[in-house]
């Protein structure tokens, strides 16, 4: 198991370091000549590139190793300015691929068409594309900073009714908030756990679910980030389990038996009856989807979930990934809350996510089984958000088929 995490960690590597060299050539490439940089601007321009690429590399090595403290200051430094760029180097690549290489190949296209009617002679050209260049450079910036500042919010509070029809009436109103993807880890730490914590317990849930994603590190570097987690409290429980950054941590065992000594119940395949009496339902949890590609006894089982349930009950189930849905519908579960797409977290990534998750964001029903996917309540990555916000859901229960189903009654 260790060796086929090396194995795909490498791979990551060179993979990785191929693209993010591509990256940042086709960006130094197209804007230098775009805004008809000489040579001596586009020599430093490429050195300014090389710089921050390597800082990207750096700060992926620097997020797996502990660090003494008086270095940690500058760890969260580099790695957030790392990620940072990272985020700038992928707009600015969009920008100049829509506003630069896309018109040039047309351009390039139709003038050596017979029939072409367009001739630009090089002047024209020249002063077309500078313009091109310096609408590229601007729109990438300013598209940066505005999804930075949308990152650096507070999450959103989205509430919203889902109607059970067998919960139980005695249950009606229950609240359940949800958290997922907050992503403890080099940017996102013990200020910004409180945070999400205050929020939380501001909204008196009566249950709180965390659905994977929580941490990205070991626990002997993250045990001061997620120390205010210990201050979550419901009546009914604080239940987690596993998203797949717990398993690229290396120690997803140490950290499941560290979140227990917090106070948090973790769900690894297995049912809870929450409440009491004519106001209890089913909780359950299963492991992430790709679990046992990591951790030995690790991997979604959903028969361990089925096994003696109750069909009366109502059953709400935790698991991460969307695309689990097909087992919540097997085990006939009412409601699943999962995450991990981040809502796609920049735009327009969210395509591709939704390439392999069935759903992106948000409520919705497969057969007599209904899904909430959160959009996360931190990211991953670059610090930035562009089209899908950081949220924590607040879900009232109702008893019945209400066609009010998913409907929001407030975000804040």
């Amino acid at each position: 198991m260790m060796i086929e995490r090396a194995v795909l960690v490498s791979v990551w590597a060179v993979v990785g370091g191929g693209v993010l060299w591509l990256l940042h050539y086709f960006i130094w490439s197209r804007l230098g000549a775009a805004l008809g940089l000489n040579a001596a601007w586009r020599r430093r321009l490429g050195i300014a590139f090389w710089a921050l690429g390597g800082a990207i590399v750096t700060a992926g090595f620097l997020a797996r190793i502990k660090l003494p403290q008086p270095f940690m200051d500058v760890a969260y430094l580099l790695s957030f300015t790392a990620w940072l760029w990272l985020g700038f180097a992928f707009l600015l690549f969009a920008s100049a691929l829509v506003l630069i290489e896309i018109p040039k190949q047309a351009l390039r296209v139709g003038r050596s068409h017979p029939k072409a009617m367009l001739k630009i002679d090089a002047e024209r050209r020249g002063a077309l594309f500078r313009l091109l260049g310096i609408a590229a450079a601007t729109s990438g910036v300013a598209t940066g900073f505005y999804s930075f500042f949308r990152a650096s919010r507070a999450p959103v509070i989205n509430h919203l009714r889902v109607w059970l029809p067998r919960l139980p009436g005695a249950a009606n109103g229950v609240k359940i908030a949800q958290i997922s993807d907050l992503h403890i880890g080099r940017t996102i730490g013990k200020t910004e756990v409180r945070q999400v914590v205050s929020l939380i317990q501001s909204q008196r849930p009566d249950l709180i679910a965390i659905t994977g994603d929580l941490v990205d590190g070991t626990v002997e570097m993250m045990v001061d980030a997620v120390a205010p987690l210990a201050s979550l409290e419901a009546p009914l429980g604080v239940f987690f389990v596993t998203g797949n950054h717990e398993y690229y941590t290396g120690e997803p065992d140490h950290w499941l038996d560290h979140l227990r000594t917090l106070g948090i119940t973790v769900l690894r395949n297995e049912r809870v009856s929450v409440g009491t009496g004519a106001r209890s339902f089913d909780v359950a949890g299963i492991d992430d989807y790709s679990a046992s590609r990591f951790a030995p006894h690790h991997g979604p089982h959903g028969d361990k979930i089925a096994a003696g349930r109750d069909v009366n009950r109502a059953m709400v189930l935790l698991a991460h990934q969307p695309r689990q849905i097909d087992m919540a519908q097997q085990m006939d579960a009412d409601l699943m809350l999962s995450g991990h797409t981040h809502g796609g977290q920049l735009w327009p990534f969210g395509y591709l996510v939704k390439l392999v998750q069935p759903y992106l964001s948000g409520l919705h029903r497969r057969g007599n089984t209904q899904i909430y996917v959160s959009t996360g309540a931190g990211y991953w990555g670059p610090p930035m958000r562009l089209g899908a916000a950081a949220e924590i859901a607040v879900l009232e229960l109702k008893a019945g088929s209400g066609a009010d189903s998913g409907e929001p009654t407030s975000s804040s």
